[in-house]
């Protein structure tokens, strides 16, 4: 059965929902690409490359890397303490980006959902 909400308006308009392919994670993004760039990997000592910071943390490649600095998608809280162990961050500084990154999303959302809303 589907849920079809009576609004005096419209009786059958459905609800509408914010388009998650625009959520972004700036401040995360950030946070990790500027503490990959000032870490330093004891083997060659440069700074870690995406690939290898992704071996470190378990993936076979550096895409997902990419990805996040790219505020394409978030880190994962379970790779937050294995990236504070690699990384000069700390759980604080992640905890404060993804915050603030969620903080953004509401934002926008409420934003863009001004108007798909019951008009009362």
């Amino acid at each position: 059965m589907s849920y079809t909400p009576n609004y005096p308006d419209n009786r059958h308009r459905k609800p509408h929902f914010i388009d998650s392919s625009e959520r972004r994670w700036p401040n995360t993004a950030t946070l990790l690409r500027c503490k990959r760039s000032e870490s330093v990997n004891p083997e060659t000592g440069k700074c870690y490359t995406q690939s290898e910071l992704a071996y470190k943390l378990g993936y076979k490649g550096g895409q997902y890397l990419s990805n996040a600095e790219r505020s394409l998608c978030p880190v994962p809280y379970y790779l937050i303490e294995p990236m504070t162990k690699v990384l000069p961050a700390t759980k604080e500084e992640f905890k404060e980006a993804i915050l603030k990154d969620e903080v953004l999303w509401i934002e926008k959302s409420i934003e863009l959902s001004k108007d798909k809303g019951p008009q009362l």
